[in-house]
């Protein structure tokens, strides 16, 4: 964060190629720093005039009359990197570039230089190819977006007491719309930084600098790409601490881009899912559009966390009582009933014909006495401890009707009982907007305030588990000494199984597999089955050859010496005939497992965020049905239990259709143990795979029957 103050923080500016013409970039920018507020001293630079916007000119950044925190660079593509080399060489402590051309436009050269000069000279640059930022509290508007002119006619600087937000986006464009989006529905801005190419000044980076400045509710991310992905852990771990909540849209929910992989394991792990899972691991509240983020904002900057997931709607009119019902329902939040004695408290509170389940129908006759029994009916559910929202419909068209229940309401919203979201089904009025604005309220659209309970939801669900968190032991069956050396016994092992050393690895962890042994000959298929006792499971063992049934490559049932000598010879003449330049090592007989419901679990290494942990439904199904779910490693048992209830079919584990409950706590164990494998087996293997892993009934345990295990220097090939 070296030099970011200077950058968003600074004394002094200096506007290089400063115009009077306010229709161009350059004209626009000098005119919003002098229209800000800002308390510092401002320069413009430009060969051409002595005096632009009532302020003396001067002809070049070496001209100045003192060293300059923050040059904004207001100039072509071309006279760019000159302009940056002059400001460093005085002593400039950061600068914005405006201009695009760059690696967006196909010349990386270009901004490569932009970034060595960085580098070299230790001056903080924001962009290319960004619109800048605003910092309204301080009163900087280094940008030429018509956004500060807007603020400054509709509302005063912000209070550093207020509860604002920062937005920080790559997009600029999009990143003033939404600080204009964010104004018009009250919410404070504190910081609109848009990052551009990010040459130098990346978006974590900044991040991290607005937690350490302190001030803001909320952080809101624009991101296609974190260019230091490494930082997003400790970035967040800081948000936490700080609580201050990180609500992100990213673009790139598409598979596109997804790297070749040998392993199913990486092909269902597209760069999309990893982040997902990244930021569920750390707390990031992910959205999907605009209006979700904004919605999102509103209620972190203006309500109380949020316990759990149960949402009591009171509402004047049955029908949007039970249209909001669905629609929270939809968004995994639980409209449950009350309790029989709140309800019969709440029934004293209403006329007879209306309901007091939930939803809580008190009828528009309630709000005839001015709100009184409206409020009476929230306190009461407040104080009840039951719920952990309240959603309330009422019309809000009439003007006058909040300023009405403002002395009744008023003393709820102030002690934040539990987060209290507004609905009109109506088109609300300026006034009543206005009325629960200064009241802390929030009215949103159905839609919107599920998307925000939810995200609340979120937000405390988090904080809760990361208060509850202890020192979970990662769960390896062996000691960190001898990991070290279990792990290198893998690693020494040749080709992308090497299933001596493998089986041993899986043992030490804890990991089971079926007997097994590797023969050279028919004879020896059959001997080998004899002593592991038939059925047997013949298989070939090759490093070339990741999925062996595609190629012929495996026998199944084999009932006796005879059919065990034929499989041999089958799969050996079938895979020498698909696969002619295959290393073939041997056939692999293996006790036939009993059957059991099949999963996958599997490693695979994100260019990214390092390694993840996968766990599906496996078999040949793995790829059809694609119910599967991912984890940044490590995983503690908590997180693997967690990975296993969020499968979609996770009721089949559970027992359903007349199905066994299964061994789950042993599936865990699994997990936590490759989990801890892969840690100590450092950053040599890239992929890994267990397929089929056959999961027994309670107490019986899991079997690993086929495992893959791809070193990195064999994928960087592949």
């Amino acid at each position: 964060m070296t030099g970011l103050k200077a950058l968003f923080e600074p004394r002094t500016i200096a506007v290089v190629g400063a115009s009077n013409d306010l229709t161009r970039i350059r004209g626009r920018v000098l005119a919003n720093v002098r229209n800000a507020q800002f308390p510092g001293r401002i320069y413009p630079v430009n060969p051409s005039a002595t005096e632009i916007q009532g302020l003396r000119a001067y002809a070049s950044v070496r001209a100045l009359p003192e060293p300059i925190d923050l040059a904004i660079i207001a100039l072509s593509a071309g006279q760019v990197l000159g302009a940056l080399e002059e400001c460093a060489a005085v002593g400039t402590r950061s600068a914005i570039v405006f201009a695009s051309g760059f690696a967006e436009g196909g010349d990386a050269a270009a901004q490569a230089r932009i970034t060595e000069l960085a580098r070299r000279t230790g001056m903080r640059i924001l962009g290319p190819n960004t619109v800048g930022f605003d910092n309204s509290a301080l009163g900087i508007a280094a940008t030429f977006s018509p956004i500060t002119t807007e603020r400054l006619k509709s509302a005063r600087l912000t209070d550093p007491a207020e509860a604002s937000v920062d937005i920080v986006c790559q997009s600029g464009g999009l990143g003033f719309a939404l600080a204009s989006q964010a104004l018009a529905r009250g919410i404070a801005v504190r910081n609109t930084i848009t990052t551009g190419n990010e040459a130098d000044c990346e978006t974590l980076e900044i991040v991290e600098y607005l937690l350490g400045a302190s001030g803001s509710r909320a952080i809101l991310l624009f991101v296609e790409g974190f260019r230091e992905a490494s930082r997003l852990a400790p970035v967040a771990a800081l948000a936490a601490a700080r609580q201050v909540p990180l609500v992100v849209a990213k673009l790139g929910r598409s598979a596109a881009g997804q790297r070749a992989a040998v392993s199913h394991t990486s092909h269902l792990t597209g760069s999309d899912v990893v982040c997902d899972a990244q930021f569920e691991r750390h707390g990031l509240l992910r959205v999907e559009d605009p209006e979700e983020m904004l919605a999102l904002a509103a209620a972190l900057t203006r309500l109380p966390a949020m316990r759990g997931n149960k949402v009591a709607i009171v509402t004047t009119s049955g029908g949007s009582g039970g249209w909001a019902a669905d629609i929270l329902t939809a968004q995994g939040l639980r409209v449950g009933e009350p309790s029989s004695d709140l309800q019969q408290r709440l029934a004293q509170l209403m006329p007879g014909f209306g309901s007091a389940s939930n939803p809580i129908d008190v009828t528009a006759s309630v709000v005839e006495d001015g709100g009184v029994g409206m409020a009476k009916v929230i306190q009461s559910i407040a104080a009840s401890s039951e719920f952990d929202a309240i959603l309330v419909i009422l019309s809000l068209v009439a003007p006058g009707r909040i300023a009405t229940m403002r002395e009744l309401l008023g003393p709820i919203l102030d002690a934040k009982p539990l987060p209290i979201i507004f609905h009109s089904p109506g088109l609300p009025s300026s006034d009543n907007l206005e009325q629960l604005r200064e009241l802390n309220g929030l009215q949103l659209s159905l839609r919107e305030a599920a998307l925000a309970l939810r995200g609340l939801w979120r937000h405390g669900a988090h904080g809760q588990r990361r208060a509850a968190a202890g020192p979970e032991a990662s769960g390896g069956a062996v000691t960190r000494s001898e990991a070290g050396s279990v792990a290198a016994k893998l690693l020494a092992a040749t080709g992308s199984s090497g299933r001596d050393a493998a089986t041993a690895v899986l043992a030490a962890y804890g990991i089971g597999t079926p007997p097994e042994r590797l023969v050279h000959s028919a004879a020896g298929a059959s001997a080998a089955g004899e002593a592991l006792g038939f059925p047997v499971v013949l298989k070939i063992d090759s490093p070339d050859i990741a999925h062996k049934s595609d190629v012929g490559g495996v026998a199944l049932d084999v009932g006796n010496g005879a059919a065990c000598a034929a499989a041999y010879a089958r799969i050996l003449d079938t895979v020498q005939r698909s696969c002619p330049t295959a290393a073939l090592r041997g056939i692999v007989v293996q006790k036939h497992m009993p059957p059991g419901l099949e999963m996958i679990v599997g490693m695979t290494v994100d260019a990214d965020f390092g390694p993840m942990l996968l766990l599906g439904f496996g078999g040949i199904f793995v790829e059809i049905f694609k119910d599967s779910v991912i984890a940044p490693l490590p995983v503690t048992p908590g997180e693997a239990l967690k990975m296993v209830e969020s499968l979609k079919g996770a009721a089949l584990l559970k027992g359903a259709r007349n199905q066994p409950a299964r061994d789950v706590p042993a599936l865990v164990k699994l997990l936590v143990g490759l989990s801890a494998l892969i840690g100590d087996a450092g950053d040599a293997i890239a992929e890994a795979e267990f397929n089929p892993v056959l999961v027994y009934a309670q107490g019986a345990g899991v079997s690993v029957v086929d495992y893959l295990f791809v070193p990195r220097i064999e994928a960087r090939s592949a």
